[in-house]
């Protein structure tokens, strides 16, 4: 489904470059000129998030993986500080967690608690509920990365 999902976005990457002017050389040139990252980080990608996905669907229904996969705007933030930006006065500066989000973020995290806590009451078992769990927030990290 992954490599479907990608054929899809295919066409609608090709419009919206070109309704905004972009060309499709231009991002392949950005992509050729360091390929070794973009490949790394492609594989990243693959390895720490599709996989660990695919392997939670066959422990937790869709719907409770979809309200669990909301850890990653959680996440999103957390790994803010990643992230380094280019300024004109001190050459590069990492971002800082941006304070207005956690009060949002405390809110994400106790409507996915609470969603939990619904479906663990039909379980026999707790152990596959958090090995899914645990799989769902590895891909929640690599999401943003």
């Amino acid at each position: 489904t992954a490599a479907l999902r990608y054929l899809w976005m295919l066409p609608l990457m090709l419009i919206v470059n070109k309704l905004f002017g972009s060309n499709v050389r231009h991002v392949l040139g950005i992509i050729k000129r360091d390929m070794k990252s973009w490949f790394i980080w492609s594989q990243v990608c693959f390895v720490l998030f599709y996989v660990p996905l695919c392997w939670a669907v066959n422990y937790l229904p869709g719907w409770l993986i979809s309200a669990t996969w909301q850890l990653t705007i959680i996440f999103g933030v957390l790994t803010t500080p990643l992230v380094r930006v280019k300024t004109q006065q001190s050459g590069y500066v990492r971002l800082k967690i941006p304070t207005k989000a956690i009060p949002w973020m405390v809110i994400i995290l106790v409507g996915v608690f609470l969603t939990v806590a619904s479906y663990i009451t039909h379980l026999k078992h707790i152990a596959p509920l958090l090995f899914a769990i645990i799989a769902i927030m590895l891909a929640a990290v690599a999401y943003p990365l």
